[in-house]
């Protein structure tokens, strides 16, 4: 009689070999799929943690070049030899009738006005008849000073050296024409100067104002021309998130070496700026299932052109480089 029963040499599965390769495929199949979401999730925390530090280095670097540049008086596009940069609204200012050196104060028509102010310092002329003048009246379309030298219809009239508060210190010096809610502070940095190159000087503010561990804030970032009335043009977010920021100064007292703390009894010019910002991340760590933290610290950033000037001075305080700041009555400044 027949074997009925199914052996190994029929070469089938029994229900229970089966059961057990299905068990098998399984386990297999759940680690390799859960080795993928944790590597799934590891990148995406990578990612985030690479985002947030590039957008950090961004913010940063912006801070760090923008404080290398305050003070910078706008030159560059005004002088007689100076390109336009495109989409600018600066010009070459020059004389526009003939003027006497009397050696009295009289008016001047300028062909544009654009940036200047009173006590504002120029150069006019040039060769053996340029001069540097202080500005003691600005109209639409003229400028009085002290001529000493005569100058024809065409010369230059150039804005010189460097503001000596490019940034604006903590305390406010003596006679700094500002009102007392103008200041730096710890989370909200204020300076100014021509930082695009493009003959516009402008109010640049950093703000962070109530950023903490529990109620993370947005850095901001307005610019002002100098030269415009009312209130500060809008913000626009630089880095959100912020958890801590802390901007600290140094100050050098005008006419001594060296920098320390910022004192309002002094007449100060910030020397250097620390920058230390702490964010988060917009979305949560898959992982952890909080936000990525990155904490940046920069150390003493030093306004390049302002201690150039500032140098000079110290040589030689009579020395026409240092502008004072710019009349609050008309600029932007006066809106702090």
């Amino acid at each position: 009689m027949m074997n009925r029963h199914m052996n190994k040499s029929d070469g089938g599965f029994t229900l229970l070999e089966f059961v057990i390769s299905m068990a098998l495929f399984l386990v297999v199949s759940g680690a390799i799929l859960g080795a993928l979401l944790s590597y799934q999730q590891r990148y995406r925390g990578l990612e985030l943690s690479a985002d947030l530090d590039q957008n950090m280095t961004a913010a940063l670097t912006q801070m760090s070049e923008e404080i290398g540049q305050a003070g910078t008086v706008s030159t560059a596009i005004l002088k007689a030899d100076a390109v336009p940069l495109e989409g600018s609204s600066g010009a070459v200012i020059t004389l526009t009738g003939a003027v006497s050196g009397t050696g009295t104060s009289q008016t001047a028509p300028v062909s544009s006005t654009d940036n200047l102010f009173v006590n504002e310092k120029v150069s006019v002329g040039t060769g053996t008849t340029e001069e540097v003048v202080q500005i003691t009246s600005v109209g639409t379309s003229s400028i009085t000073a002290t001529f000493t030298e005569s100058h024809a219809s065409g010369d230059p009239v150039v804005p010189t050296g460097v503001f000596l508060m490019g940034v604006i210190p903590p305390y406010l010096p003596p006679g700094s024409g500002l009102n007392s809610t103008a200041v730096s502070t710890s989370q909200t940095l204020k300076m100014f100067g021509d930082f695009n190159g493009d003959g516009t000087d402008e109010l640049v503010v950093y703000d962070c104002t109530g950023a903490s561990a529990t109620n993370p804030v947005s850095l901001t970032r307005s610019a002002t021309p100098l030269s415009q009335t009312g209130g500060l043009d809008a913000a626009v977010i630089v880095m959100p998130k912020v958890t801590s920021c802390q901007f600290t100064y140094d100050c050098g007292a005008t006419g001594t070496n060296g920098s320390g703390t910022c004192s309002a009894s002094n007449d100060t010019v910030v020397s250097g700026v620390t920058l230390s910002i702490t964010a988060e991340s917009q979305n949560n760590d898959p992982q952890t299932g909080v936000p990525v933290e990155l904490t940046r610290t920069m150390v003493n950033i030093q306004p390049r052109n302002l201690l150039m000037g500032y140098d000079r001075y110290e040589t030689n305080p009579s020395d026409n480089d240092l502008q004072p700041t710019p009349s609050t009555n008309t600029t932007a400044l006066g809106s702090l």
